[in-house]
């Protein structure tokens, strides 16, 4: 039989209060597309949510099961006289020999039909184990997301900044100058409510626990998890969280949406436009809130140093980008009515150097975002997009080979 002593029930009643408290710092869904627009990808901004959500899931039902069991124990004996009543209305007798194996096989083979004498509840070990499984591998992959991005395994550091990244009114900062006084006082109470909860914030504790209740009932697992592709992270990802993290020491709200608001496209000034996949989601059985397949992200560029003075001739592409960079300095109304400047040619007539000069030249107040021209029309709509995120910056989006947009050149002109 199992057995249960009453301060594991005390621990299990415990952790399912911990557990259920903590529903509501996770609940609050972060916008990851406006966070792969302005920051970085998903796999990055949410690391501890995706993982630790799925994995305390699977742990609220872990502790459901064991009080089922405590709860249920004396039904293996019931089930038992059950098959035994069964068995002497078809004559079958029964030796001590065979009672003893009876009981065993009514762990494994009649588990099933355990379960349904039991009105589904779960009588033995096995979903123990296999959730426990599961818990264990999870929370390994979910470290080595963090150590990945964040250089340590520091579940507070995790929860902190990406709670930031989630401000209630973080999509606010994003696409409107300023947030209204009652979005700034939601905010403020949201953030001392992250700060104090954090102190007590320890899935490391919940997991030891789980391990800890796993081995009074006698269920051991040891495995060899292969570790995933490490996420990609660079330096603009890395200078935002140390921001956000030093930023935590001595909390103002007032940084915080300054911080929001030094998005991607105004750290850098080159950019690409690349597709990736959500696989953190995969990973952890949840279902990606951005395309199943991939997503779209703005990645740095280093352009080589390419200038008009370095170019022999091309001078009339010369004259035309240098008057085009002086009305984009000057916030001409012209830009504003230029939908597309077209370079055509055979190779050879200086169309890529010219482009290369003139994004190194281009004033603070603009950015040329590369096109990876797979989809060329959602391409455009996510330009658009971002480009009401930064209403202060004239976003210059290149297409290097217009056959990647259209069966033939005509067709783009029209």
């Amino acid at each position: 039989m199992i057995q249960i002593s009453a301060a594991t029930k005390k621990v299990i009643k415990k952790e399912l209060k911990c557990l259920e408290k903590e529903k509501r710092f996770f609940e609050v869904e972060p916008d990851y597309q406006a966070l792969s627009m302005c920051f970085f990808n998903s796999e990055i901004a949410g690391v501890l949510k995706t993982g630790y959500v799925e994995i305390k899931r699977i742990m609220m039902r872990f502790y459901k099961n064991v009080q089922a069991l405590e709860q249920y124990r004396g039904k293996e004996e019931d089930f038992l006289r059950h098959i035994l009543g069964i068995w002497l209305q078809k004559g079958i007798l029964a030796s001590e020999t065979k009672i003893a194996e009876l009981r065993k096989e009514i762990r494994n083979t009649y588990s099933f039909q355990l379960e349904i004498f039991t009105e589904g509840q779960v009588v033995s070990l096995e979903p123990l184990k296999k959730d426990l499984k599961n818990i264990l591998e999870m929370f390994d992959t979910l470290n080595f997301y963090l150590e990945s991005v964040y250089g340590e395994v520091n579940h507070t550091k995790a929860f902190l900044v990406e709670a930031l990244l989630a401000l209630p009114s973080s999509r606010s900062v994003l696409f409107r100058s300023g947030v209204t006084q009652e979005e700034s006082q939601r905010d403020q109470s949201y953030l001392d409510d992250l700060i104090r909860f954090s102190c007590y914030f320890s899935p490391q504790a919940r997991i030891e626990n789980v391990v800890k209740i796993s081995k009074e009932l006698g269920i051991e697992y040891s495995w060899y998890h292969p570790k995933p592709e490490r996420p990609e992270i660079d330096d603009f990802d890395r200078d935002l969280i140390k921001e956000l993290w030093e930023e935590i020491n001595e909390p103002c709200l007032q940084n915080f949406y300054k911080i929001l608001k030094e998005t991607r496209l105004r750290r850098g000034r080159i950019f690409r436009l690349e597709k990736t996949g959500t696989g953190l989601f995969e990973l952890f059985c949840r279902e990606s809130p951005l395309d199943k397949e991939t997503e779209t992200l703005i990645k740095p560029v280093k352009l080589d140093p390419i200038g008009f003075d370095k170019m022999g001739g091309y001078q009339n592409k010369k004259d035309f980008f240098l008057r085009l960079l002086k009305h984009i300095k000057e916030k001409n109304e012209i830009v504003d009515e230029l939908n597309i400047v077209l370079l055509s040619g055979k190779p050879g007539l200086g169309k890529s150097m010219s482009v290369v000069a003139f994004l190194n030249l281009l004033p603070s107040n603009a950015r040329g975002i590369f096109l990876a021209c797979e989809n060329f029309y959602k391409e455009l709509d996510y330009l658009r997009e971002l480009a009401k995120m930064h209403p202060d910056l004239y976003l210059v989006g290149i297409a290097e080979d217009l056959d990647t947009v259209a069966q033939n050149r005509d067709m783009v002109i029209n």
